[in-house]
């Protein structure tokens, strides 16, 4: 069984390590996400008229993980329309940017530190999860080096504190799931695992992702979206957490409960004027199921 608690090893570099502060920077970025937005936000694309939160029903987002000084303002969106209320426990799916894995693992720890205060894991899900024997167990650390899940836990316990029905009330737990390289079968068959998590009203899901990589240091410099995900397989580092459960939501729509992912916010790192040039892609979005 999994014991001990995981420090919040990025903090002090990639967010700050001050509790006040980074609530402060957390609910600045929050309070500066309108309303409603007409298409995607910094894009031309019209898309008609789009609530960007708290949008009722919407248990699932997609939002980025690089250091907050460069993402926290994209997240900000998702996070703004997720909708908690009902939430009894948070997945987490992040992609393993330095361990290889072809398939998906499931933390070691019981607890997760962050500057904010801990959150629990659920370890009764974890267990069942792995009772299946098709996840694999994160090492301590493995785990602790990985930045993909540790980038969404100050906004996922941010949030839940907000929706609890007072101060005191115990924070729902979370489920931590390290996705791998997976294969579109692997996808299918942990989508399949996840489903009935996904149907649950009482679950809502987290899907950590950056995504288009352009310039040299990362090796992609091709101007096509999906040229760029068939010539390199990597643009995109949350690919596999999304097709994971792109496959579970499809799952669901085969059951007439399906959803669709709503983009509002599209952020760079940097504008790219020169071939030797690099920035990130941070993009939010949320499903209603």
């Amino acid at each position: 069984m999994p014991s001990g608690s995981r420090e919040a090893s990025h903090a002090g570099s990639w967010y700050t390590d001050d509790g006040q502060l980074l609530a402060q920077q957390l609910d600045g970025w929050l309070n500066a996400v309108p309303e409603h937005i007409t298409g995607i936000a910094s894009q031309s694309k019209d898309e008609g008229d789009i609530k960007t939160g708290p949008v009722e029903g919407a248990r699932v987002i997609i939002a980025p993980h690089a250091g907050y000084s460069y993402s926290g303002p994209a997240a900000a969106w998702a996070y703004k329309s997720l909708d908690l209320s009902k939430a009894k426990r948070v997945f987490i799916l992040g992609p393993s940017h330095h361990h290889y894995l072809t398939n998906c693992a499931l933390s070691p720890f019981t607890t997760y530190s962050t500057p904010l205060g801990p959150l629990t894991l659920d370890t009764p899900t974890i267990a069942a999860l792995a009772a299946t024997q098709a996840f694999a167990t994160m090492s301590p650390a493995t785990d602790e080096a990985e930045h993909s899940i540790e980038m969404h836990l100050p906004y996922t316990r941010h949030m839940l504190a907000r929706a609890a029905p007072s101060p005191a009330a115990p924070l729902p737990p979370i489920v931590p799931i390290l996705v791998g390289n997976t294969s579109p079968a692997a996808e299918r068959r942990y989508a399949a695992l996840l489903a009935p998590y996904l149907a649950d009203p009482a679950n809502a899901f987290v899907v950590s992702s950056d995504f288009a990589h352009w310039g040299s240091r990362f090796r992609y410099t091709h101007e096509a979206w999906l040229d760029a995900l068939d010539e390199t397989g990597n643009t995109v580092c949350g690919r596999h957490p999304i097709g994971v459960l792109m496959a579970a939501m499809e799952l669901l729509a085969a059951e007439g409960r399906g959803g669709r992912f709503k983009f509002v916010r599209y952020e760079r790192s940097s504008d790219v004027e020169g071939l030797r040039d690099s920035s990130v892609s941070y993009c939010s979005a949320y499903a209603v199921l």
